[in-house]
């Protein structure tokens, strides 16, 4: 045995967390306005349902389901989990992070059919409102909620720092 002491040890390989640059900040702010749009959208649902149920009440000939209702409490849970992976998408969570994308990839293909005006496809109604106040074209112009898509796009996918860090 030498008197020599062991040299430290080398560290362990840590998974790749990518650095927070301002393109991925910018996406993960506007994720949460997004959210936060949705979720006014899913609340302004609900109580659309609400007065619509008011005015049957008063014995208008109106037929309102509980379409509203559902669609509002789908559009509230979509708008919190949008904010939870826009809070989340910072630190390095492919799961959290592959959510966002897809919904970010649906809403910016749903917002440019409308901007667009592909026909009776998208119309507001059935099951398109829950899509439409999720993307957030019921509070902004489509041209901005296009804009708001394609910026979490950009800095959640296409930013180099974050494209390069995927790629380890």
């Amino acid at each position: 045995m030498s008197g020599i002491a062991p040299g430290p040890y080398p560290s362990a390989p840590q998974p790749f967390a990518p650095e927070r640059n301002l393109p991925l900040l910018l996406a993960q702010l506007l994720a949460v306005v997004q959210a936060v749009l949705a979720m006014i959208g899913g609340a302004q649902t609900l109580r659309a349902q609400f007065l619509f149920g008011v005015i049957q009440r008063i014995g208008a000939p109106i037929n309102v389901g509980n379409e509203l209702l559902v669609d509002g409490v789908i559009i509230m849970g979509l708008g919190a989990l949008v904010g939870v992976a826009g809070l989340f998408a910072g630190r390095g969570s492919s799961l959290v992070r592959g959510f966002l994308i897809l919904w970010e990839l649906v809403a910016f293909l749903f917002t440019l059919g409308f901007l667009l005006d592909f026909g009776s496809l998208l119309q507001l109604r059935d099951g398109f409102i829950v899509l439409a106040y999720g993307a957030g074209i019921g509070f902004v112009h489509p041209l901005i909620a296009l804009a708001i898509e394609a910026a979490i796009i950009y800095g959640l996918v296409v930013h180099p720092a974050i494209r390069n860090g995927f790629a380890r």
